[in-house]
């Protein structure tokens, strides 16, 4: 889905600041960083270790309050975890004795806070169906692989039908080829639901080839470096974009406003 049509923004974050205590003066984590999500719009947030991504994404999920600035979802003021945001780990956090369904199915429980009827116990099947694990509805976590196991957490996310996704390093703990298969098959997921998505990540090709925007972060405290516009096909799944001139130009313009950065953090 191209995002050039004007629409409703699903999130707008302005100018959120994050400090916490120091023992001389306040560590300012995060300092006047804004950005926007539109539906069917996956925006990447990249830069070095430390620089706050992760922060951010709890202050936009209102896990952790901030000292200044704003975040919308859907024009709302997010000052709670809201239940129009899901978010995906790294980890999958899947409840081991649970099925990979009822994985699924404690996700709508949490909501409704009472046993699923019917009709949300098939919501929860079709969403596994989603993601293609149709055949494993009765598999536990530990009899699955770590694709699939991710793909459960993207299944529980989807199954409360959220205005925005928030994806905390999904893939990062996959191994490299997993992690390309897991890149298109959540593409194309994305573009079956319209979902809004913010994905922090620390690799540089998985920004360029996921998002429709990247948003670059200083080290501490995270500034706005600069926003990146990727002029890439839409359904990147479909084709062979990775060898595209165009994906190595924004790769090397990535590089280049992460490397010295990069490059102290090495040196420490």
């Amino acid at each position: 889905m191209s995002v050039n049509v004007k629409t409703q923004p699903v999130l707008q974050v302005s100018g959120i600041r994050k400090t916490y205590p120091g023992e001389a003066e306040p560590l300012v984590v995060l300092d006047d960083v804004s950005l926007t999500a539109y539906p069917g719009e996956l925006v990447s947030i990249i830069g070095p270790s430390g620089c706050g991504k992760t922060t951010l994404l709890r202050i936009i999920d209102g896990l952790i309050p901030h000292d200044g600035g704003q975040v919308k979802v859907l024009d709302q003021v997010v000052d709670e975890p809201p239940t129009s945001i899901a978010v995906v780990f790294q980890d999958g956090r899947l409840l081991p004795w649970r099925t990979v369904v009822q994985n699924v199915e404690f996700a709508l429980e949490l909501q409704v806070h009472r046993r699923l009827n019917k009709q949300e116990k098939e919501r929860a099947r079709e969403f596994v169906d989603a993601v293609g694990l149709g055949n494993f509805m009765k598999h536990y976590p530990h009899q699955l692989s770590g694709g699939m196991q991710q793909r459960v957490g993207v299944a529980r996310a989807l199954a409360r039908v959220p205005d925005l996704l928030l994806l905390d390093e999904p893939f990062g703990a996959l191994d490299a080829q997993t992690r390309l298969v897991m890149q298109d098959w959540f593409l194309s997921l994305q573009r079956r639901y319209s979902l809004a998505a913010v994905l922090v990540t620390h690799d540089i090709d998985e920004a360029v080839y996921m998002s429709k925007r990247c948003v670059v972060l200083t080290r501490q405290p995270g500034r706005v470096k600069r926003v990146v516009e990727f002029e890439l096909p839409d359904a990147r799944d479909r084709q062979d974009v990775r060898s595209l001139p165009e994906f190595g130009h924004y790769r090397s313009q990535l590089w280049q406003l992460l490397r010295d950065d990069a490059i102290s953090d090495a040196e420490r």
